[in-house]
């Protein structure tokens, strides 16, 4: 079993700052898909109308405008990649994890943006590069969803896709994840 640490690039480009990694422990690994465990972590989330470039670069905004010091305490949050965003329902969700050291993060000032403690749980995982296209999505959530019916394992969430990278980065040298927690 290893632990990995997922590359500090998107967080850092948010908050400036050398944030903590997200940390997970490698269950089983074959090719592209891992089987994953997470420890306990907060997130700052906000929700959207709309499930287009549109709606989630606006959540990007928010949750951008609460790392960099629109929030209670009025100070910048390390923030940890990566970015978790679902797209169901007609509505876009973005998350950011809260750094590890942070007992009790700062309240947001916006009342769109909510705290959340995920409890410790078991991600199957599918990383892929390039483009990150509704279909393109779709496919490899596809694919994830078989290898974890195979693995004998089931589906216990929806698919949130996980961005590693700074908005910067060129498309086609972006990574991504799909995720699904699994029992």
């Amino acid at each position: 079993m290893e632990v990995a640490q997922i590359p500090f690039t998107m967080a850092q480009s948010l908050s400036g700052s050398d944030a903590a990694l997200t940390r997970y422990r490698v269950e089983l690994s074959e090719g592209a898909m891992e089987l994953r465990h997470y420890e306990a972590l907060t997130v700052a989330k906000t929700t959207l109308a709309g499930e287009d470039l549109a709606a989630s670069k606006a959540a990007f905004r928010r949750l951008n405008d609460y790392v960099v010091g629109h929030n209670v305490a009025r100070r910048r949050i390390a923030c940890e990649t990566p970015f978790l965003s679902v797209c169901q329902f007609g509505c876009t969700t973005l998350a950011v994890v809260m750094p590890r050291n942070e007992k009790t993060p700062p309240k947001p000032i916006a009342s769109e943006i909510e705290l959340e403690l995920l409890p410790s749980r078991r991600v199957a995982s599918l990383a892929f590069s390039g483009r990150s296209s509704p279909d393109r999505i779709r496919e490899r959530t596809a694919e994830l969803l078989r290898w974890v019916r195979h693995k004998g394992l089931k589906p216990r969430s929806e698919t949130p896709m996980a961005r590693l990278d700074s908005r910067f980065t060129l498309p086609w040298l972006k990574r991504h994840e799909v995720h699904v927690e699994v029992a």
